[in-house]
């Protein structure tokens, strides 16, 4: 029952939020305000969606920053609410305030990293991996090699843990020379993010030789 519910709010969000923004143009709306305001909407939706329909997209820091961007469009408007002279005008923003409290609500517990949707995820899983695997160890290190027509390239990679944060070391080495590079991160998440999309490594081979 709670999820249909969800889903006609969504429902109500696409048709007076981005399609209402499109009539507006269409009435002769500043076009320029009217676009970013679509931009804007459409990335709430695209976060319900997900809240909804439990899908992950994009990642949960990512998500966090829209929900700060949707409490400051709250903040406005109760700025033009105290200001507002025009009973017309007080109305919407009231509406409008109270209609988009569950639209925060879904963005704060979609951008939450604990979130269920996010631990069952394959990002999740690998957080959680190497959250159990520096437990024990400070430092893990891995090594694959890739066989390609131009030869082998072997990367290796370290990731540490340095007080709060974590540092990822990783060096490549084919045909054509070494080349090293590292990164400091703050989070799990892009720890896992940063090796997955620029090495051959995962995670899980940290796990083979713990």
């Amino acid at each position: 029952m709670i999820n249909y519910a969800w889903k006609a709010y969504g429902l109500f969000i696409v048709l007076f939020g981005l399609i209402g923004k499109l009539v507006g143009i269409w009435l002769s709306a500043p076009i320029f305000p009217s676009l970013v305001g679509i931009f804007i909407t459409s990335l709430y939706i695209a976060g319900l969606y997900g809240f909804i329909y439990k899908k992950t997209l994009w990642r949960p820091r990512g998500w966090r920053f829209i929900f700060w961007l949707s409490v400051i469009g709250l903040a406005f408007n109760i700025i033009k609410l105290i200001v507002s002279q025009i009973p017309t005008l007080t109305l919407e923003i009231i509406f409008t305030t109270l209609a988009h409290l569950p639209l925060m609500y879904a963005l704060f517990k979609y951008s939450d990293p604990n979130y269920s949707i996010w631990s069952e995820s394959d990002l999740g899983k690998g957080v959680s991996l190497l959250t159990d695997l520096l437990k024990t160890n400070t430092q893990l290190e891995t090594t694959t090699i890739q066989t390609l027509d131009t030869g082998n390239i072997k990367t290796e990679v370290i990731v540490e843990s340095v007080e709060n944060n974590y540092r990822v070391r990783i060096c490549r080495k084919d045909n054509e020379g070494e080349s090293r590079f590292s990164n400091l991160f703050y989070s799990l998440h892009d720890v896992v993010e940063f090796i997955e999309e620029n090495t051959a490594v995962r995670v899980s081979d940290f796990a083979r030789l713990a």
